[in-house]
């Protein structure tokens, strides 16, 4: 998935996240080395529910709508994140 974009736009590797555990307070030298398992694990574990039409199944009474962005893959946050911060105003000013 890296190498065709569907984890980031901005990079086709690990480092720029392994520089940002790395350099978190939150996160222990320990918490950085079992990080690949754990990510893993959860792929595993949560990607079939994410297939089974999460969107249309989440019962929001506020109501909802998905905002797609297209220079972005999986971590916006890394690939668009002014673009990511001016939604999430846009969308708290509703």
């Amino acid at each position: 998935m890296l190498k065709i974009g569907g984890v980031y736009h901005t990079a086709d590797n690990y480092r720029h996240d392994m520089g940002v555990l790395l350099g978190a307070p939150e996160y222990s030298f320990l918490d950085f080395a079992w990080w690949p398992m754990g990510s893993d694990a959860s792929l595993r574990t949560v990607w079939p529910e994410l297939m089974r039409e999460y969107f249309e199944r989440l019962d929001a009474p506020g109501g909802k709508r998905m905002t797609w962005f297209d220079e972005s893959a999986h971590d916006i946050f890394f690939d668009q994140p002014q673009l990511l911060v001016e939604e999430l105003i846009r969308i708290k000013g509703e």
